[in-house]
């Protein structure tokens, strides 16, 4: 599923909803580092719905990246 998604992606980058379950993917299968690169990637890239900013905060609070994690929520608020 993953291979499948990434193909997708290396054809069409701004597939938002693509690569937010790529994230996913890669959160649940253990795979931090990519799942945070995902993560980063969407937020920097689009103006993701309030639910996954808060999946997006609870994610980096999980690796320990408060900084990151208070600035997804702040986004909440704007």
């Amino acid at each position: 599923m993953i291979e499948m998604i990434e193909s997708v992606l290396k054809m069409q980058a701004n597939r938002t909803e693509e690569r937010i379950l790529l994230a996913r993917l890669y959160r649940d299968t253990g795979q931090k580092n990519n799942a945070l690169r995902e993560y980063k990637r969407i937020l920097r890239d689009s103006k993701p719905e309030h639910d996954f900013l808060r999946e997006a905060a609870a994610f980096y609070d999980e690796l320990g990246l408060t900084w990151d994690a208070s600035n997804a929520r702040a986004r909440i608020t704007e």
